[in-house]
């Protein structure tokens, strides 16, 4: 197995053999069989700097943000000023 880690800032749609679909969020990673690596898909991505690969390490916690990947803050489209509580703020 192999892990795949998505570089942009925007949700990535990966199709494999057989109609298997992988979906990689900003900064994201996930796991992909060996033999994936040599489709034209993969390779595409891999050629714009788009994806990066690598060994399966065993490390990477599953959902957690990929090592190297931009820090976000968790907004919900909102500014972050306005995502705290708004208690003694209201009119500001």
């Amino acid at each position: 197995m192999k892990t795949i880690l998505n570089k942009t800032y925007r949700p990535l749609r990966i199709t494999f053999a057989g109609g298997k679909v992988l979906h990689l969020g900003p900064g994201k990673s996930g796991q992909i069989p060996d033999a994936a690596v040599e489709q034209k898909s993969v390779q595409a991505l891999l050629k714009n700097a788009t994806i990066e690969i690598f060994d399966d390490g065993g490390s990477h916690v599953q959902g957690a943000p990929a090592p190297g990947a931009a820090p976000r803050q968790i907004t919900r489209g909102h500014k972050p000023e306005m995502t705290g509580t708004t208690k003694g703020k209201r009119g500001a």
